[in-house]
């Protein structure tokens, strides 16, 4: 497992810094081999979908993120709509025409 998290600044004494993580479970993938034929020199391989190749990091999109509440959303398969988020002081989060004031929540989209 990989986790990078930057940030840049001058600390000050009592400062809180949060950051927020998403650990999705999945399993491990391989690309397809492009040529089994070695001769030819191809070392490319192929995924096979953008998901599957970035572990589905790029599946998800952060809405929002800073001390107060983060939102995501996520498709981490294809035409599955899904929504969490974490909003530990109970604002006000606009979602889907919805106000949520949720410490934390789940929501998947309706299937059409």
């Amino acid at each position: 497992m990989h986790t990078l998290v930057t940030w840049e600044g001058t600390p000050s004494a009592g400062q809180s810094m949060v950051f927020t993580s998403l650990y999705y479970p999945h399993l491990p993938y391989r690309p397809d081999k492009v040529s089994n034929n070695p001769s030819q020199g191809q070392t490319a391989a192929a995924w096979k979908n953008q998901r599957e190749a970035t572990a589905h990091a790029s599946g998800i999109t952060v809405i929002e993120d800073d001390v107060d509440q983060t939102l995501l959303s996520l498709e981490l398969e294809e035409g599955n709509q899904e929504w969490i988020w974490f909003n530990p002081a109970g604002q006000s989060i606009q979602l889907n025409g919805q106000i949520i004031q949720s410490p934390f929540g789940y929501q998947k989209a309706a299937k059409p």
